[in-house]
């Protein structure tokens, strides 16, 4: 039985998932919280390794947890591993959200830029026909108001 947590701080009230090759065909698990406490874990197995089953976690509490599966306290069937509360690792913390940053605005400078709306032949066509048209609109309104006009006129 061997147990397998990813590499690195785990935080506290972050998913984690872990995962223990055995060759059992339906095991147990169980993490030991700092205070006492146990839960018992959901083991799924993998479908392109059927001996190796994983599990999905958040630590409650910050400190030394322990991972047991099948029978418990042998000398192989744990492994330890420390979760950090949310203070802890700040340089860290940062560092990750900078690169973060940086891979997002590399990704955003290697995307093709799309033509701005007002650029370009088409556009300039779509102007000169929306002119064009205001244009009409303008002649036929200033047409009408003045047969209205000159109807009211004749009218008196």
């Amino acid at each position: 039985t061997a147990w397998h947590i990813p590499p690195g701080p785990v935080w506290l009230d972050r998913p984690l998932t872990v995962a223990v090759t055995t060759v059992e065909t339906a095991p147990s698990a169980r993490l030991l919280e700092p205070d006492g406490a146990a839960l018992e874990l959901a083991l799924g197995q993998e479908p392109d390794a059927p001996r190796r089953w994983s599990a999905r976690l958040a630590p409650r509490r910050p400190g030394w947890h322990r991972l047991e599966s099948g029978g418990g306290e042998g000398a192989d069937s744990g492994a330890w591993f420390y979760v950090q509360p949310p203070a802890a690792w700040q340089a860290l913390s940062l560092a990750r959200r900078q690169e973060a940053t940086r891979r997002a605005a590399v990704l955003a400078s290697a995307r093709p830029l799309r033509e701005a709306p007002l650029q370009g032949p088409a556009t300039a066509l779509r102007v000169a026909l929306l002119a064009v048209a205001v244009g009409a609109l303008g002649g036929v309104w200033g047409l009408s108001s003045r047969e209205v006009g000159e109807g009211v006129e004749s009218g008196s």
